[in-house]
Protein backbone atom coordinates (compact mmCIF):
# COMPACT_ATOMS: atom_id res chain seq x y z
CA UNK A 1 0.00 0.00 0.00
CA UNK A 2 1.16 3.46 -0.81
CA UNK A 3 -0.12 6.67 0.62
CA UNK A 4 0.65 9.47 2.99
CA UNK A 5 1.47 7.03 5.77
CA UNK A 6 4.43 5.46 4.02
CA UNK A 7 6.79 2.99 5.59
CA UNK A 8 9.92 5.00 4.74
CA UNK A 9 11.77 6.19 7.78
CA UNK A 10 12.97 9.64 6.80
CA UNK A 11 16.14 11.25 8.05
CA UNK A 12 14.34 14.11 9.73
CA UNK A 13 12.52 11.63 12.03
CA UNK A 14 15.75 10.09 13.32
CA UNK A 15 15.96 12.25 16.42
CA UNK A 16 12.28 11.88 17.30
CA UNK A 17 11.33 8.26 16.64
CA UNK A 18 12.93 4.90 16.94
CA UNK A 19 12.72 3.22 13.49
CA UNK A 20 11.02 0.13 14.97
CA UNK A 21 8.43 2.21 16.81
CA UNK A 22 7.79 4.25 13.67
CA UNK A 23 7.25 1.07 11.63
CA UNK A 24 4.89 -0.31 14.29
CA UNK A 25 2.89 2.91 14.39
CA UNK A 26 2.54 2.92 10.61
CA UNK A 27 1.41 -0.71 10.62
CA UNK A 28 -1.11 0.04 13.38
CA UNK A 29 -2.43 2.98 11.34
CA UNK A 30 -2.86 0.79 8.25
CA UNK A 31 -4.62 -2.00 10.14
CA UNK A 32 -6.93 0.30 12.11
CA UNK A 33 -7.84 2.21 8.93
CA UNK A 34 -8.63 -1.05 7.12
CA UNK A 35 -10.85 -2.35 9.93
CA UNK A 36 -12.56 1.03 10.18
CA UNK A 37 -13.44 0.83 6.49
CA UNK A 38 -14.72 -2.74 6.91
CA UNK A 39 -16.83 -1.76 9.93
CA UNK A 40 -18.32 1.29 8.20
CA UNK A 41 -19.08 -0.69 5.04
CA UNK A 42 -20.86 -3.35 7.08
CA UNK A 43 -22.92 -0.74 8.97
CA UNK A 44 -23.92 1.01 5.76
CA UNK A 45 -24.94 -2.27 4.14
CA UNK A 46 -27.15 -3.16 7.13
CA UNK A 47 -28.83 0.26 7.00
CA UNK A 48 -29.43 -0.01 3.24
CA UNK A 49 -30.81 -3.54 3.54
CA UNK A 50 -33.17 -2.40 6.32
CA UNK A 51 -34.27 0.53 4.18
CA UNK A 52 -34.84 -1.41 0.95
CA UNK A 53 -36.79 -4.27 2.57
CA UNK A 54 -39.21 -1.74 4.03
CA UNK A 55 -38.01 -1.75 7.62
CA UNK A 56 -39.07 1.84 8.17
CA UNK A 57 -42.65 1.00 7.13
CA UNK A 58 -42.58 -2.01 9.43
CA UNK A 59 -41.71 0.26 12.35
CA UNK A 60 -44.55 2.61 11.33
CA UNK A 61 -47.06 -0.22 11.07
CA UNK A 62 -46.11 -1.61 14.46
CA UNK A 63 -47.44 1.41 16.38
CA UNK A 64 -51.12 0.39 16.49
CA UNK A 65 -50.20 -3.19 17.28
CA UNK A 66 -48.02 -2.14 20.22
CA UNK A 67 -50.73 0.22 21.54
CA UNK A 68 -48.40 3.08 22.42
CA UNK A 69 -49.54 6.48 23.62
CA UNK A 70 -48.73 9.20 21.00
CA UNK A 71 -45.76 10.48 23.00
CA UNK A 72 -44.42 6.98 23.42
CA UNK A 73 -44.86 6.40 19.67
CA UNK A 74 -42.54 9.30 18.94
CA UNK A 75 -39.98 8.05 21.43
CA UNK A 76 -40.21 4.53 20.03
CA UNK A 77 -39.76 5.81 16.47
CA UNK A 78 -36.74 7.91 17.41
CA UNK A 79 -35.13 5.00 19.25
CA UNK A 80 -35.90 2.49 16.50
CA UNK A 81 -34.58 4.76 13.76
CA UNK A 82 -31.37 5.54 15.64
CA UNK A 83 -30.12 1.97 15.40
Amino acid sequence: MRGSAGSNYRRHWQGLYNPDEYRKSQEYLRVSTYFGLVENTFSLSIILIFWFIGGIQLVGWSYPWLGFHPYRKRTFYILASSF
